[in-house]
């Protein structure tokens, strides 16, 4: 980063040049040259540096990413799990009716957060089994709003042979 810092010195320096030199023999107000220039001073504060964090001893322990390629390619990675594990291409109506708890699941792929979470997978049902009840309760429950739930209710009651078949899943009746 030091060498690109320099190096970007250096050509403005060079530039600074060009640009006395233009001036000297009368050319365009706002040549090439000065236009770089100015986009150069007007945006160096943000070309060079990532915010960083370090620990005591002055070690970079973080850097904090300035694009989010990251949430992206996650994002694109799960997609493809379930276009593949669906079969269909266009899957808008399935990412809606995915629950959010869904995407950390995938978390459980890395052992930094399994080892933190509950120590190992073998280990996970009884972490899982220790959770406050009444926290449990606070949660947002899984829940998948299909809008063909009421669809696929009347025809499994069809299917089992159920007389019924007029009632809702709420156990409402429809006003078909």
């Amino acid at each position: 980063m030091e060498e690109i810092k320099a190096a970007v010195r250096d050509y403005r320096a060079e530039l600074d040049q060009r640009i006395a030199g233009s001036k000297s023999t009368g050319s365009l107000p706002l040549s090439p040259d000065a236009v770089i220039g100015k986009s150069l001073d007007r945006y160096a504060a943000h070309l060079f540096g990532h915010p960083i964090r370090c620990d005591e001893q002055g070690r970079i322990v973080a850097i904090v990413a300035r694009t989010n390629n990251v949430p992206e390619h996650f994002f694109g990675h799960e997609k493809q799990h379930l276009r593949r594990r669906l079969g269909r291409p266009h899957l808008g109506r399935d990412l809606e009716d995915q629950p959010v708890q869904a995407a950390l699941v995938a978390n459980l792929r890395h052992p930094d957060y399994v080892r933190a979470l509950c120590g190992s997978l073998d280990q996970l049902p009884t972490a899982f089994a220790e959770l406050d009840e009444q926290a449990l309760a606070q949660t947002t429950p899984l829940s998948r709003s299909n809008r063909d739930s009421k669809l696929q209710h009347r025809i499994r009651t069809l299917l089992t042979g159920a007389e019924d078949v007029d009632s809702e899943p709420d156990g409402q009746e429809s006003n078909r």
